[in-house]
């Protein structure tokens, strides 16, 4: 794998048991069954959508060609002219395949159209073994260049270009089990490329592109969820060059609604290089980050860090693991911009690498920043060649981090390994961490203070167990995934935690768990 630029879509493999590999979007956890029980605690998406529906075949096949009519009877020799024709003939259990061409029309899958069923949906799909069909706009019309309102509905294999219309690629409006796949929405203006709102609920937004949306200087996201939405999976995905966010999650305090988006899984997909964030939380509730890769984030007057990940207002109960992040101003910024009064809330971080950090453009050149909020555990992450900072708790402007835990983690290369501000944090945990950067003793710093890990814990009583030693990567770590040789401190190492930390290759393969991002096994 290389990290520079665009990295490779094939992932290095060293020799690790039980590994479920998925190329270009990341690797997949493995939960034991304890492991999985953990999940129970409540904290990141409960509930994932059933989208088997998706996989059925369906009973009876129509065709839609720009050569076509639609007054025929829709054959592959007498095929129909549009998808909105389609849209409305096609009933559960039947699919039009929609030959190559340009389709110059918005696609709307509402009141005039049918339901499909769990056993039998309905499906627009791009013909098979042909360049994929292309939604164009660029004209006066209005509406999202395809809407879906209905349930049990398969939309696959299209290229939609709204080719400088304001307005949504995608907009799921109040549609329930319904699936977008290895579909490209890219060139519109608007708030978002693809949106999810009014109802949407289990939701599958899977292997699609999603780029280059703007619209002047505001915000432009790639992939937006508002309240009453739930049970929405994003997987696959690559979202780069939007005028906002690559994907954005707001509640109902700064989004009209009645209730926060609720289990929303972002997995496997890849972020880079849009104008603020990779993802931002807002007020949603159970959200999981998993698998993801995210670089290429530089501040903005909107986003002054460079963060690839914000999570703050009062976005609760968020699971992020198993991500890589780098070449960013900031991997993770938590807490702050409260509107309800309360702060970020009962959030996992853990198996994540965070490296290569950029002070470009005032980018912060820190890994992992907690500010004002309530029960964080940072557990198990690796972090490595950054130039300001490894994990930063405690500097919130809106109240206390309050209840952190920092367990089992890796920090190398990087200047200040851990900083805390105890005026700005309560019930602070701290323990089984390595940290190390050749040369350095002071790697540590406290109330505005750089300080050795001896003095570092006669202050705090903290980090009894932790140690400053070389972790003894492998040769070439970045392109190696952090690997450690045999003899590594890391291995073997980690402390028992109370929720453990499910290990990314499926188990642990010597004893005791390795400390930082992942198991190295010979």
């Amino acid at each position: 794998m290389t990290y520079s630029g665009l990295p490779s879509r094939t992932l290095f493999r060293r020799t690790l048991p039980s590994v479920s590999w998925l190329p270009f979007m990341g690797l997949a956890l493995a939960l034991s069954g304890a492991e999985a029980l953990a999940l129970d605690d409540g904290i990141g998406a409960q509930n994932r959508p059933d989208l088997a529906f998706a996989n059925v075949a369906p009973q009876r096949i129509f065709h839609v060609s720009t050569s076509g009519s639609d007054g025929n009877p829709g054959t592959a020799s007498q095929p129909w002219r549009t998808l909105n024709y389609a849209a409305t003939r096609l009933r559960a259990g039947e699919a039009a395949y929609v030959h190559a061409g340009t389709y110059s029309e918005r696609v709307s899958i509402g009141s005039s159209s049918a339901d499909g069923t769990a056993t039998a949906p309905i499906q627009l799909l791009g013909a098979p073994g042909e360049a994929k069909p292309i939604i164009r706009g660029g004209d006066s019309k209005t509406g999202a260049m395809l809407r879906l309102q209905r349930r049990y509905w398969v939309v696959s294999g299209f290229n939609i270009q709204a080719a400088g219309s304001q307005t949504h690629g995608v907009r799921f409006e109040g549609a329930r089990n319904a699936v977008v796949r290895d579909t490209e929405v890219a060139g519109g203006t608007g708030p978002s490329a693809v949106v999810f709102y009014s109802g949407a609920s289990d939701i599958g937004f899977l292997n699609n592109k999603v780029h280059d949306y703007t619209w002047s200087g505001k915000d432009s996201h790639g992939m937006l969820v508002l309240p009453d939405t739930s049970r929405i999976l994003i997987q696959g995905t690559e979202s780069w060059g939007n005028g906002g966010d690559s994907f954005q999650c707001q509640g109902t305090d700064t989004a009209t609604g009645s209730a926060h988006p609720t289990d929303i899984t972002l997995e496997n997909n890849r972020f880079h290089e849009d104008r603020e964030n990779a993802v931002d939380l807002k007020t949603c509730d159970r959200v999981t980050l998993r698998g993801n890769k995210f670089y290429g984030y530089r501040p903005t007057s909107t986003a002054p860090q460079g963060a690839a990940v914000v999570m703050h207002y009062s976005a609760r109960r968020i699971l992020m693991e198993g991500n890589r992040l780098w070449n960013n101003g900031r991997g993770l910024s938590l807490g702050g911009n409260m509107i309800l009064r309360e702060p970020v809330t009962d959030v996992i971080v853990r198996r994540n690498l965070v490296f290569d950090g950029s002070t470009s453009g005032g980018g912060s050149g820190d890994g992992l920043r907690v500010g004002t909020s309530r029960r964080v555990r940072m557990h198990h992450n690796t972090l490595a060649f950054l130039p300001v900072g490894g994990i930063k708790v405690g500097d919130g402007s809106d109240g206390p981090a309050e209840s952190t835990e920092v367990y089992n983690n890796v920090v190398y290369a990087t200047p200040k390994a851990m900083e805390l501000q105890l005026s700005g944090t309560t019930g602070f945990k701290s323990d089984r961490n390595l940290v190390y950067q050749a040369g350095a003793t002071a790697l540590f710093r406290l109330s505005g203070k750089d300080t050795t890990l001896e003095s570092w814990r006669s202050s705090t009583g903290l980090d009894g167990t932790s140690r400053v030693t070389d972790p003894l990567f492998v040769a070439d770590p970045r392109s190696n995934d952090f690997f450690t040789v045999v003899g590594s401190p890391v291995r073997n190492n980690a402390m028992a935690l109370t929720i453990p930390a499910p290990v990314l290759s499926g188990s642990v393969c010597e004893g005791a768990a390795d400390l930082g991002f992942l198991e190295s096994c010979n």
